[in-house]
Parts: C-alpha cells; structure tokens; sequence
C-alpha cells in the first residue's frame, strides 16, 4: 500500500458551507471522534448519521472501510489489501463476499435521502489489480484534506514573501478537533497518515505563534503554544516560546507550573530537558521581580473597601456576603493614564478577594454576582474613558482572560488530591470567576478564550457532582452554565450536533443544580440548539416546556418576569418555525409586553445573554420565519409584509440607551438578519450595506455561524437577483475570511 499521500485540493472558502447547488455530498470530520454529515441540498443544511443510520447491518465493518479508504492515497485501496487488512485468516472466496456486503453497506451510508450519487466506486484494471476509490472533493470533503491544503498553500504563499496568516489559522481550526481518527490509535493503516498530519500540525502552530508575536497578538500566540503543549507536555519546541511570553508578562509563578509540569512528564519518558529550556527557565527565576499584590493579612472587610464596593457584611449565619449587589448608577469617574495596569491590579484585587472567601463556603452564584457586577463596572468607567480606546479595549480583555484562567493554579492540586473541604471551595470560587469571565467575553470576540479555558476543569466539575454529595449542587450549578458556554462554542465553529448534546448536559446539571432560573435558560438554549440542528418539532416541545418551568419563584419580583419573557422569546421562534401564524405572534407580543424595565440582582448567565436586544432578535427572527412560511404557501404579498415587519423590529436595535451592552455575536446576528430581511422586501442598497458589516463582524468574532448566515443571505440575494453583477462582485468580500 502506499505511504505518499496527496490532498486533493481544497479552496479554503468554499469548504466551510457548500454553495445549495454544490456537488458537495458528505462532509466527514476525521481530527477527534468521527463525525459524518449528510448536505441537505434543498435546505443548505447539514444532517448528522445518527443511530438509526448506523443501525443497517454491516455498519462497522462498513466505517472500518470508510476509515481505511480516507487514510490512502487519492482515497483508493485494491480489494486484496483490505481483505488482507481486515480479514486475513479467512479464504479468499469468503474475504471477498465479506467485503462486497461490506462495499455495499458503505455506499448506503454515503448515499443523502433521495440521492442516486454512488461515492465508492471501483477503479482499477487487470494489470494494476481491482479496489476501491472514495469519490474526490468536492463530492466528498474531508477536514484533514482540508487542513493539509491549507498548510501547503500557506507555506507555498509564504515562500514568495505573501502574506498567508488567514491559511494558518483556517488549518489550526480544523485540527482543533483533536486526533486523527482517534479511535483507530493503533490501527497500522492510519499511523501513516496520522504522523503526517501531526507534523503539519506542529508547523502550523509554531508558524502561527511566530506570527501573532510578529503582529503584537500576544495573547493568541500564547493560546496557540499552550493548547498544543499542554495535549503534548514533551514538546520542549512549544515549552520555550510559551515560557517566553509568560516572562514578558512578568506571570513567573505561571512559567514556574509550567516547566515543572514539563520536567515530569520527560521523567516519565526517562529524560532531561533540553539545555536552552532548562536556561530560560533559570533566566525567568533570575529576572522575577516583586510586584505589587494585595497583602495576604487584608481581610474580606478590607478586599470589599479597595474595590470600591459596600463592606461585606455577616449575615445570620456568620457567612461574609455582599451587602449590596446593585451596580452604583453613577459609579465615580475615574482618570487613568495606563488602563491595562489598571486592569491587572483590579485583577489582584479581584484574585485576592476570592482567596478571603475560601473558608465562608459561599454559594457560587454569590461569588458570581460579586465578580459580574464588578465586570459590570469596569465597563462604566472604561466607557467613560472612551470605549474605542485600543489600550481600554486591551486591558479589559486581558483582565477577563486571567479571570478565565485562574483556576489553573488549582486544578493540579484538585485532580492530583487530597481533597480538603478548604481546597475544593477554593476551586469552587475560582470556577465560579473563571465562568463569569467567560460569559463577559462571550459579549466580545472572546470564543477562542472560552473553548480553550473550560474543557481544562469542566470535567472535574462533572466528577465532583458523581463523587461528592455535599458539593453536588455547587459543582451542577458551575458545569450547567459551562456546558451552555460550550454549546454556544460549538454553535459558531457549526458543530451543531454537538451544541445539541452540550445543552443536554446543561439542562440536566441544571435540574441537578435546582434552579429554575438556570434550568429555563438552558431550555431556551436547547430549543435553539434543535433549531440549528433542523429538528423543528423537538424545537417547540422544549421551548414549550421552558415556559412551564418559567414560573419562577424568587426573592426578587422582577427576576421571574424576565425569565418568562425569554421563554416567551424563544417559544414565539418555535411557533414561526413550525408555521404556527397566530401563536408566534401572540408569544413574542408576550414576550415584549411582560419584559421588565428594571431587573436586579440578574445571573451572569441571563444578563449578558439576554435582554431587550434579544427580544429585539426573536420578533425580527420571528417574522423572518413566517414570511418563509408564506412563501412555501405561494403568498408573495404576505411575504412581503413580514420581510418588511421583520426589517422595522431588527431596526429597533439602534434605538436601545447606551447603557445596553449589546453582546456582538447577536449583534452580528442581527445585522445579518438584516440583510435577510432586506433581500426579502427587494430594497439591494440595504441589502449591501448589511451583507458587508456581517461579514466584518464575523470576520472579527471568528465565527463560523455568522459567517454561514452571511453566505447564505448571499446565496438569496443571488436567487433574487440572478442578472445582478453588483450581487455577483460582493462574493470577493468571502474570500479573506
């Protein structure tokens, strides 16, 4: 069989969503767990092989093949070698029927509903044997195709001094996923190809890190360097620059954890580590200086004075908690000429606040609202100072990736144990920050941060609520909301299928957790996780049963309100998607009508993810889905009127008081609405102006769904407007992303 493996060629724009009249057929994940997908050419939708499709007989031998066939050369293998492969200690009258059951079980696997394409197909001549050959992109698209293109164009471009920084980044996405096919680890077949796509991987994030430092993205390269390293603790090549930007940050007890972490695992392998590394890790020790800290005799009283905050006071039981949550309307103003220090020092403050909390065994949704309103202070003031300030816009996020992190430090010390009842309510605060942070940069371009941050401690959150039942609904409380920050992850990076299941997880953590107002949001969440997902029927019952759990009984009488209105929110969607007319409307007229003006003491996880402007979203999304429905109905007249109510409510979003913080990827969301809306009422100069910002803004976010959005209202505009050349120039704007 031969080693040499050659990529079919992959444009790196066109493989994120196929064009509705692409030849694109399949498209198969193979970095992490193998995934397939269906393209449903009338919908431009993509269907995941589910159990019922895995249920045909021979359906494992059949992705056996499918594996064996996507790891060869020019995706082709002659029957032999695969009876060979599979079936060596059989005849080779029963290998070969065994195989012709296994090469028709695969073709029904490759073959959409309603589809005649067959994508096996047999090659050969009697001289050079017979075997098999997987149809060629772009009728089947496979991710580590796709990667390797994109790193040899990338080098390739490079080598004539061009600029190839967006290739690098496209390539470093589709590896994410993990390894290839990594349930065939010791399969001979695969190791090949496996060691292959390793070494390009390990290119890839060494000339991205190179890059970002080049460009001042600090933060990026450090991300890069430390997710590889830390799936590959013996890679002395990703140690040293890591260990260099963590020294110029001056972050040596950061530096310190890490190379001690990378001494033991070459002590396991029954080696010492390089000499440069062991250099730069004596320079970091040599060049630590003292900085200002918050002094460890402070107490909570003390932290709670520094921040600016009411003193926390002991309530009936001796438990130090706030005195008062409520953001001050008219915080003072405040005159700083070097806001990322300012950031790092509120930081220590913040950090030092959640070690005096350690032994009260505080709730963390108390520990939440603490850090959240503090957040939300930030803002004020760095609005004050000029939002648009690259030095406010670089301390704030700064500040909020350190908050994210912080339970690093810890985490060691959790999974390694013993577990103390001081350790865990250590880790339980810092997990509690380190979500909050997240949910903050999930209002920005934070997406990166956030899926390289929570799958470090998510799973120790998870064998906590297992293992031990004091800190069950503490520990269901955190994982709840964090598999909802994963989900919205794998909602933009078009991991739909995957978004499902991570919402799952949260709805049952949250019931786990016993709050209603966490179990409505992670209903509403999983509604629209089925929406994106195409099951629209599973999509009403959930939001159905969100409003029945919305009657939520708290302290604060607004707080059920607002809960409600989502509900609300989110079930009118459902109606529109299902083509109930009247009961749409009449939901997201609840939804506005019962929306409170003023609403304390609001989760993190509800405040900066909903708020008017969401209710702003749902009634343009609303109508946009019944203006459908009326078109499938053949009624252009009431289409019309929809596409124009839908383009006078999603306008409403530049009308909101600027103390709304409108989080960019619904922004963003809007905006391509937008676009939708405009397509549908037939006016090109609003459609243009739109399609160009959404695709700015995701550009920005690096998201995948607001670029999918984009693409798609351009595939519409091009429908409605076939002979348009104007309409035809902006697919150019696509290209660069």
């Amino acid at each position: 069989m031969q080693s040499d493996y050659t990529a079919t060629p992959h444009p790196p724009v066109p493989h994120a969503q196929p064009d509705r009249a692409s030849p694109t057929h399949i498209r198969i994940y193979t970095f992490g767990p193998l995934h397939i997908e269906w393209i449903d050419q009338q919908r431009g939708c993509a269907n995941a092989l589910c159990e019922e499709h895995l249920a045909i007989k021979d359906a494992t031998a059949a992705l056996w093949l499918l594996k064996l066939l996507l790891s060869q050369p020019h995706r082709f293998a002659l029957r032999d070698e695969i009876m060979e492969h599979f079936w060596p200690e059989v005849s080779s009258t029963a290998a070969a029927k065994r195989l012709d059951n296994v090469v028709y079980a695969l073709r029904k696997l490759l073959r959409p509903p309603g589809s005649t394409h067959v994508l096996l197909l047999r090659q050969g001549t009697p001289a050079n044997g017979n075997g098999y050959q997987l149809a060629a992109y772009p009728h089947i698209w496979v991710d580590a195709d796709a990667f390797t293109w994109n790193v040899e164009q990338a080098a390739r471009l490079e080598r004539f001094g061009e600029e190839a920084l967006s290739l690098w980044e496209v390539a470093s996405q589709l590896a994410a996923r993990g390894t290839y096919l990594v349930e065939e680890r010791y399969s001979p077949w695969a190791m090949p190809r496996r060691a292959r796509l390793e070494g390009q991987h390990r290119q890839c994030v060494h000339r991205l890190a190179t890059l970002y430092r080049q460009h001042g993205h600090h933060a990026l390269a450090e991300l890069r360097l430390h997710t590889y390293w830390q799936a590959h603790p013996t890679d002395e090549d990703a140690l040293r620059p890591l260990l260099e930007l963590l020294g110029e940050q001056e972050r040596y007890q950061e530096a310190e954890a890490c190379y001690q972490q990378a001494l033991e695992a070459l002590q396991e392998e029954g080696r010492d580590p390089d000499a440069r590394t062991q250099e730069i890790a004596e320079y970091l020790r040599a060049k630590q200086i003292t900085r200002r800290r918050v002094r460890g005799e402070h107490s909570a009283l003390e932290h709670a004075s520094i921040i600016g905050q009411e003193p926390l006071l002991p309530a009936e039981s001796g438990v130090l908690v706030p005195a008062h949550l409520v953001l001050d309307p008219s915080p003072r103003r405040v005159e700083v000429c070097d806001w990322p220090s300012w950031f790092s020092e509120q930081v220590d403050v913040l950090k030092g606040v959640l070690a005096g909390w350690q032994e009260q065994q505080l709730a963390c949704s108390h520990v939440q609202a603490l850090l959240h309103e503090q957040i939300e202070r930030w803002n004020t003031m760095s609005d004050q100072a000029g939002k648009t300030s690259s030095d406010v816009l670089l301390g704030r996020r700064l500040a909020l990736t350190t908050l994210a992190t912080v339970s690093a430090a810890l985490l060691t010390k959790v999974q390694a144990g013993p577990l103390t009842a001081l350790l865990l309510e250590e880790f339980l605060a810092q997990c509690s920050a380190s979500i909050t942070a997240c949910w903050h940069l999930l209002r920005g371009d934070g997406l990166s941060t956030v899926e390289y941050v929570l799958p470090k401690y998510l799973p120790v959150l998870t064998a906590l609520i297992q293992q031990l039942p004091t800190y069950k609904q503490k520990s269901a409380y955190l994982a709840a909301q964090g598999y909802l920050l994963l989900g919205l992850v794998a909602l933009h990076r078009l991991r739909f299928f995957e978004r499902v299941a991570c919402c799952k997880q949260a709805v049952e953590y949250a019931h786990v957790a016993g709050d209603q107002t966490l179990l409505v949001t992670a209903l509403t969440h999983l509604g629209d996780a089925f929406y994106t997902n195409g099951q629209r029927a599973e999509m009403l019952q959930t939001c159905q049963q969100a409003l029945l759990y919305s009657d939520v009984k708290e302290r604060d009488d607004t707080l059920p309100l607002l809960v409600r209105s989502k509900a609300y929110a989110e079930l009118a969607h459902g109606y529109a998607q299902n083509g109930k007319v009247q009961q749409a409307l009449c939901s997201i007229s609840e939804a506005r009508a019962i929306f409170p003006e003023v609403v304390r003491e609001i989760p993190v996880f509800l405040s900066t993810d909903y708020g008017l402007f969401q209710v702003i979203l749902f009634e343009g999304l609303s109508n946009l889905a019944l203006a459908n429905h009326e078109e499938r109905y053949d009624n252009p007249s009431r289409a019309y009127d929809r596409y124009q109510e839908a383009a006078s409510k999603l306008a409403q979003v530049d009308q909101l008081p600027r103390p709304i913080v409108v989080p960019e990827r619904l922004r963003i969301e809007i905006i391509n609405h937008q676009a939708a809306a405009a397509v549908g009422a037939g006016n090109m100069e609003e459609f243009e102006h739109y399609l160009l910002a959404g695709v700015a803004g995701a550009k920005a976010l690096g998201s995948e769904k607001r670029r999918q959005e984009a693409v798609t209202v351009w595939r519409k505009a091009r429908e409605t407007w076939p002979d348009e050349q104007r309409i035809m120039r902006l697919a150019d704007v696509f290209v660069d992303m």
